[in-house]
């Protein structure tokens, strides 16, 4: 549809600092990353964990795959 309609699609991206300054605000506290996970699977769950994040369904914010 773009070529097609001859449309020019520009982006930019700044990055800088941003994991870092993540890093440093999680090590600090200042953000828990705990908060985000919604639900948790064992490794055999892990089929069930994407198509749940995929469908965005139950309430997911974050699924965690533990091993």
């Amino acid at each position: 549809l773009v070529r097609r309609k001859g449309l020019t699609i520009k982006t930019s991206r700044r990055m800088g600092d941003v994991f870092a300054q993540a890093i440093a605000m999680v090590r600090s506290g200042k953000v828990r990353l705990e908060a985000l996970v919604t639900h948790r699977f064992g490794l055999d769950g892990a089929p069930e964990a994407f198509e749940l994040q995929a469908s965005r369904r139950d309430g997911v914010v974050k699924c965690l795959i533990e091993v």
